[in-house]
């Protein structure tokens, strides 16, 4: 990275996924003492280079399994489900989620008509949750991701 960065060819890196990656004494640590040097590297590389550094996390699954009254419900994730360490929320920025709801969690008669026609299209609905934002505004956006094409477009909506 600091080769390329000299040579001017770096404007961003990409992490895909934080958990595949392995800190350098990695047999005399925990896996969660792991991630949290791997976290804290990249917060001080994006630091010293100047450059956004996107890292990809798996979450856990709570958000998939929580029960209420005895069935399975599927809710917005949150930051703090992140996989082996509460250090990847404490030095990202700005952590952004990814939600795909199901029809079932649709409130009123035009959502489930926009998740009908996105379905029928071939697309899926998808939140954007912006949990944490060090230098901006929280919040959610809606989207439709097409996945054939690897893209998000923006949803306008009828109201």
């Amino acid at each position: 990275a600091y080769q390329l960065y000299e040579n001017g060819g770096l404007d961003m890196i990409a992490i895909d996924y934080l958990q595949l990656m392995e800190a350098s004494y990695a047999k005399r640590q925990s896996r969660q003492e792991q991630i949290s040097e791997i976290s804290r590297g990249l917060r001080r590389l994006a630091a010293e280079l100047k450059i956004p550094v996107l890292v990809l996390t798996q979450l856990n699954r709570s958000s998939v399994n929580e029960r209420v009254d005895g069935k399975k419900v599927k809710r917005e994730p949150t930051m703090s489900e992140a996989r082996e360490s509460g250090a990847i929320e404490q030095d990202a920025n700005i952590f952004i989620l990814l939600h795909n709801p199901g029809r079932d969690e649709m409130q009123t008669d035009n959502d489930r008509e926009m998740w009908d026609n996105l379905d029928k299209q071939g697309m899926t609905m998808m939140r954007l949750i912006v949990d944490k934002n060090r230098q901006g505004k929280r919040g959610r956006l809606t989207v439709a991701f097409d996945g054939d094409h690897m893209r998000f477009l923006p949803i306008v909506r009828k109201d």
